[in-house]
């Protein structure tokens, strides 16, 4: 079957692959693409990132969801970021939850990181009772809700926050559990997990991974495993505790994070003899970008001196 002129070209392998057992609609900023496979459903919702994926697009966890064998149906960006805060998506879960589709599954998990967990908190109320597995998710970008949320202006700007469930929070309530990986020591991420129930809340504590712990994750080898257990509902917060200290220093992802977190507090002399002793005890790491922020910050710091 063609797939509609309306799919951007980067979309249309998605698109068409979508259509041969499953669907395809194409939205104003938006594009809806469902892979039936299994009893378990994945709703994933691309991130900022997504839009810089070369084409052909999949829609974010793409090869991760059909490698696991769930079914999936992937929201992908079209356009500028938005936060999925169109007419169009809460028309599309609305006709969703409407037609009994999410009914045909025995486990439903709404997905996604960031932008893409915001969008997973909200739309999970089409499907009461589902799963919601995210990282470092938003709960809202008004600003009357959240004032300490101020990264994302763009974003506010573009979305219309008006129609459906446009606080995570209030998403969350409906949900079974709420899984969210992120940095218990990045202040914004924390205070938007504060915001969502207790009830049904699983944090998935990552120290010093960031507001990107997938990215970290994947660099550890734990991103995989850990996410197939979440699908399941399968993963505890030790069980990932135990997992991450098995891997820690198996890559230099989470390594990474912490000497940007000294630059940022102020220990440039600190990373910089870090760095030298990693790289002697490592010979295949290398981090000369950061060892150069240092040399800028301790160089600044003596001009200020003088």
């Amino acid at each position: 079957m063609p797939v509609p002129m309306d799919f951007r070209h980067r979309h249309r392998k998605a698109a068409r692959l979508a259509r041969k057992h499953g669907f395809a609609e194409a939205m104003t900023r938006h594009a809806a693409v469902f892979y039936p496979r299994g009893d378990t459903l994945i709703v994933g919702f691309d991130n900022m990132k997504s839009r810089e994926q070369p084409a052909p697009a999949f829609p974010w966890g793409y090869a991760a969801i059909a490698k696991a064998g769930h079914s999936h149906l992937g929201i992908m960006m079209s356009r500028r970021n938005d936060w999925f805060r169109h007419r169009d998506v809460v028309d599309f879960f609305d006709h969703l939850k409407s037609s009994g589709f999410f009914k045909q599954f025995h486990r439903v998990v709404f997905f996604g990181a960031s932008m893409g967990g915001y969008a997973a908190l909200c739309y999970c109320a089409a499907s009461p009772g589902a799963d919601v597995v995210t990282f470092s998710p938003q709960t809202s970008l008004d600003p009357a809700t959240v004032p300490f949320e101020t990264r994302y202006p763009k974003g506010l700007a573009r979305g219309d926050w008006e129609c459906g469930v446009t606080d995570g929070a209030v998403g969350a309530r409906t949900a079974r559990q709420v899984m969210v990986f992120a940095d218990p020591y990045h202040s914004i991420d924390v205070a938007h997990i504060a915001r969502l129930p207790g009830r049904n809340l699983r944090w998935m504590r990552c120290p010093n991974f960031g507001h990107s712990p997938a990215r970290v994750m994947k660099h550890m080898t734990v991103l995989g495993p850990s996410l197939r257990a979440a699908w399941k509902g399968q993963l505890s917060p030790s069980a990932f505790a135990k997992m991450q200290r098995a891997h820690r220093f198996t890559a230099p992802g989470l390594t990474r994070e912490v000497l940007l977190r000294g630059l940022e507090t102020g220990h440039a002399g600190l990373v910089l003899s870090t760095i030298r002793s990693l790289e002697a005890a490592h010979p295949t790491w290398s981090f000369p970008r950061i060892a150069g922020m240092a040399q800028e910050q301790l160089a600044q710091a003596g001009r200020a001196a003088a």
